[in-house]
């Protein structure tokens, strides 16, 4: 059958269809629910309970993508700042549950950035009030030397923010393996940990990233949610995720999603229940009074349940496709040149993404990710290996689909036969973007320093020409060799603060820079004011207002105010913050003294080494004009919770 013209069509493989998929939706509308429930265990006959507060964090909050249309609570809840509280008095039951029922409408998560942002972030287009989102963590603990430098050799010779963040974000969704074995390890791991396993969960793999952000001066937060998966992995499809908000000045906070894939914005499945530092801030936290009895808390189920499915994104990105040769011998390689346009005033990110055709293996990656910037092209190509093993009396269609990760596609053809000119690997034209390895690279190892000592610049030398001097201000020292190398600076800095400094390469082909980034700690401190309404009658409310300023750069850590007198006695824990918290707290008259009563104000707080701090201060109000009747109700509660108290 010499010179046969049967022509045979290769299909494309995987393209049945399965479960929903929601990422190139515009709109979602949702029914969310959030269940817990907390154990009261006895210890003794003497056991009381006075009251329990639960602080439910973990709820749909009206930001970016999500619209809360209603919320239902049982018990019925006060919604307070970011948390839902439950109060039970006196309860008599050992199990204690709590609901919070929303339904919600969501879209695509996707803050517009129109505008360059510069790279490094001056440290002025910083508010201050974010400087929590660029100090390490117990989970995003940057201050790892791989992590540091990580950071600066992907950001190396990039002087724009959004593609810095995107080549962060690509390298911890290419490089770190989703492994849900890591969910039987009690709490989160630490990025370090992460970045040395390179495998983990959804919050790990997002805290890496956030990590691999603050290591380089780019402020970033974590996000607790629920989104959808279609993954053969999980029993239900609806589930607890993270994903992260990256600082960019002058627009905003914008969503990136390492796990997903998903960088500068994500799909309307993402529902946005928590913003934190990290994964390890608490969903629910618990206060109570009482006696000879044990709390526990039972983890919180979530799901969820789609209502209504809105219309398709409209395509964002034009995609074209073509070979680089419309005919191959068998056994030949190919290239396949993908063209993608922003037509957007604004920042897009596209991830590329080749599918499987039968009888055509793909050499290298799958997917490719682009940052393209208002108006920008860029072309990725993939090259493609056709079946040495096919035979040789026909001739073969092979046609090639590419996808983008919001469902847009484009598709091309080409042919196989056993007299077209064979084409190898090496003499295709490949159009690829090439890595670019910066000549130097600098960190702080570690960049959080407590004076007196000394600062540590690290640096990486690629490239070398003779003898050379590295430098930072008047610091100096002589560098010659091979390369790659590491140089260290020692340079003295006792100033509280965060800093950027300049390093300077010098050699016989000129000079190269770097900057790297450190923090002077000093001793976290709080100074606390108080004042109170100074009379107040039986049935009146006095107002107790507690001002709290930060006086240090450091951070107070694990703050707790705490109330005393003769009949008062509470503790409100406290977020941690930056400059300047107020709290009010209401003191009803009946709970106060016949007379003058002095209030002590208490402040507690850890620095970042755990060690313990305190501070105080005192402010008197009156109870007066107090009837014969109400100094016997006065009387009965004191004694009633004394002899509370006392059995307890």
């Amino acid at each position: 059958m010499r010179g046969s013209s049967i022509l045979i069509l290769l299909i494309i493989v995987g393209l049945t269809q399965g479960a929903p998929d929601y990422t190139d939706l515009q709109s979602l509308v949702i029914d969310v629910d959030v269940q817990g429930a907390l154990r009261l265990a006895p210890l003794s006959d003497r056991a009381r309970i006075l009251n329990v507060t639960t602080d439910l964090y973990f709820h749909p909050i009206d930001d970016g993508g999500t619209n809360v249309l209603s919320l239902t609570t049982t018990p019925t809840a006060l919604q307070i700042d970011d948390k839902i509280r439950y109060i039970w008095e006196r309860p008599t039951e050992t199990r204690l549950s709590y609901t919070a029922n929303a339904r919600v409408k969501t879209t695509p998560t996707q803050t517009r950035v129109g505008t360059k942002a510069p790279f490094p972030i001056p440290a002025s287009s910083i508010p201050i009030e974010l400087r929590p989102y660029l100090s390490p963590t117990t989970l995003a603990d940057y201050e790892d030397p791989a992590i540091t430098n990580l950071a600066w050799e992907l950001s190396a010779g990039e002087d724009d923010l959004y593609t810095v963040v995107n080549k962060l974000a690509t390298w911890v969704h290419d490089n770190v393996k989703y492994d849900l074995s890591t969910t039987t390890v009690s709490a989160s791991i630490k990025a370090s940990q992460v970045l040395r396993d390179r495998a983990g969960v959804c919050d790990e793999l997002t805290n890496l990233f956030i990590a691999l952000t603050r290591a380089i001066g780019i402020p970033a937060r974590f996000i607790s949610g629920l989104a959808y998966t279609n993954s053969d992995e999980f029993l239900n499809p609806w589930g607890a995720h993270g994903w992260a908000e990256v600082y960019f000045p002058g627009t905003g906070w914008v969503a990136f999603d390492p796990t997903f894939g998903q960088y500068g914005w994500v799909d309307a499945s993402h529902i946005k229940l928590k913003e934190s530092q990290d994964a390890s801030e608490p969903s629910t936290k618990v206060q109570w009074t009482g006696t000879d009895t044990d709390l526990s808390l039972e983890a919180l189920d979530l799901d969820a349940r789609v209502i209504e499915i809105g219309p398709r994104i409209p395509a964002s990105i034009a995609l074209s496709i073509e070979p680089s040769h419309e005919r191959v011998r068998i056994g030949s390689h190919n290239s396949i040149l993908v063209i993608t346009e922003n037509p957007k005033t604004f920042y897009q990110s596209v991830a590329v993404r080749i599918a499987n055709t039968q009888g055509v293996d793909v050499m290298g990656a799958r997917e490719q990710v682009l940052s393209l910037a208002p108006g920008q092209s860029k072309a990725v190509t993939f090259i493609v290996h056709v079946d040495p093993d096919l035979d040789p009396q026909f001739q073969y269609t092979f046609p090639i689909l590419v996808t983008t990760e919001r469902g847009q596609n484009a598709s091309t053809v080409f042919f196989a036969d056993s007299r077209s000119e064979q084409r190898t690997s090496a003499s295709i034209s490949i159009n690829a973007t090439t890595t670019h390895t910066s000549s130097i690279s600098c960190a702080a190892i570690p960049v959080r320093i407590r004076a007196p000592n000394p600062v540590l610049i690290e640096c990486v030398i690629n490239t070398l020409t003779g003898k050379g001097e590295l430098c930072a201000g008047t610091q100096c020292v002589g560098v010659f060799g091979t390369t790659p190398q590491k140089a260290r600076l020692r340079i003295k800095d006792t100033d509280p603060g965060e800093k950027t400094i300049s390093i300077t390469l010098k050699d016989e082909e000129g000079s190269r820079n770097a900057i790297a980034r450190y923090i002077i700690a000093d001793v976290s401190t709080l100074r606390i004011e108080a004042n109170v309404t100074p009379d107040v009658g039986f049935d009146q409310t006095a107002t107790l207002r507690i001002l709290l300023s930060q006086t240090s750069v450091s951070i107070p850590q694990r703050i707790v105010v705490s109330l005393h007198s003769p009949t008062v006695n509470a503790e409100y824990p406290i977020d941690t913050f930056i400059g300047s918290h107020r709290l009010d707290i209401s003191i009803p008259g009946k709970h106060l003294a016949v007379g003058e009563n002095t209030l002590r104000v208490v402040a507690e707080w850890q620095d970042e080494n755990g060690a313990h701090h305190i501070t105080e201060t005192h402010v008197r109000t009156t109870l007066a004009s107090v009837t014969l009747w109400q100094s016997i109700q006065i009387a009965l509660e004191r004694l009633g919770n004394w002899i509370l108290t006392w059995v307890g």
